[in-house]
């Protein structure tokens, strides 16, 4: 697998995805309407891909998991590339699977990775995984779009604090960040 495709990953992942301890296992999540990139993520890491029908005036969505020992493997794939929350996020869930691997939880569990987590180096250097970060991101929560005279990129974060996420867009284009 190429770099690129674990930075988009790791953005798509980011921006759309959940990391968690469910039923013994690490499962990770993302749910999306657009197809393409759920089925993406099947092609690289496997996992299956459940359909929400519509409800209302929501368009039904797809929702792409992975659990146990490859949703494990693609965690600590993904962790040096992502935002400090799903860091967190991740840390935690590996921390659990360690010590539910023993027939329960171990007394004394180490910590796979800190759950403290400082933010990650600086962005500024434009590698091919954050390259590939950024595509995914923007697959996730961006939209591309003509505006009077010129193309505009935009990402939106709602579901939790993006200040992270459109900081490192901002550290690598330029452009400003609006809060909502």
């Amino acid at each position: 697998m190429m770099a690129s495709e674990i930075g988009w990953a790791a953005g798509f992942l980011d921006a759309e995805g959940s990391f968690c301890f469910q039923e013994r296992a690490p499962r990770i999540s993302a749910c999306q309407v657009q197809r393409e990139p759920l089925n993406r993520l099947v092609t690289m890491f496997g996992g299956g891909i459940t359909e929400k029908s519509e409800r209302g005036n929501r368009q039904a969505a797809g929702t792409w998991q992975l659990v146990g020992r490859r949703a494990a493997a693609v965690m600590m794939t993904v962790y040096g590339l992502m935002s400090c929350k799903r860091r967190r996020e991740i840390g935690l869930a590996l921390q659990a699977w360690r010590g539910a691997r023993h027939w329960g939880p171990a007394k004394h569990p180490k910590p796979w990775i800190p759950v403290k987590v400082g933010r990650p180096s600086s962005w500024m250097e434009l590698t091919v995984p954050r390259l590939g970060w950024v595509a995914g991101f923007l697959d996730g929560d961006g939209s591309f779009r003509f505006h009077r005279t010129a193309p505009r990129v935009e990402a939106t974060q709602v579901d939790h604090d993006g200040s992270e996420c459109l900081g490192r867009l901002r550290s690598l284009f330029g452009g400003f960040v609006r809060q909502r």
